[in-house]
């Protein structure tokens, strides 16, 4: 069998109870698939199903990692903190746009596992 990304979405929507319905996990995981052909240079139906849930694992932990779902970046500086009813406002606040850019979903772990799977290309 390949790697599909319904299959892999469906795992994701398995550890995201909460935010399984969010459109933005197609967005991520089309992010991710792509990073991972651009990296191994094999087309996604030559890859293993076995792959469906390190890829989703990668992506629920990239969403916990950078607080995705937050309203919040966690790196967003302080801009004012009022102390009567406790307020924080943060000054930059990260667009998830920007989180898809800045940190790519690929991590050094799925890199190990797809390792085996990467050919050399020559140009």
């Amino acid at each position: 069998m390949s790697l599909e990304k319904q299959a892999v979405l469906d795992e994701l929507k398995k550890l995201l109870t909460d935010k399984g319905d969010d459109p933005m996990l197609a967005v991520l995981v089309d992010n991710l698939l792509f990073e991972i052909e651009s990296y191994t240079h094999v087309p996604l139906m030559e890859l293993p199903d076995d792959m469906t849930s390190s890829i989703a694992f990668a992506v629920f932990a990239w969403t916990n990692d950078t607080d995705f779902f937050g309203g919040e970046a966690k790196s967003a500086p302080v801009s004012s903190v009022t102390e009567g009813d406790v307020s924080v406002n943060f000054a930059v606040s990260a667009k998830k746009s920007q989180l898809i850019s800045e940190y790519g979903l690929l991590s050094e772990k799925l890199k190990k596992q797809l390792n085996g799977y990467r050919r050399l290309v020559w140009d």
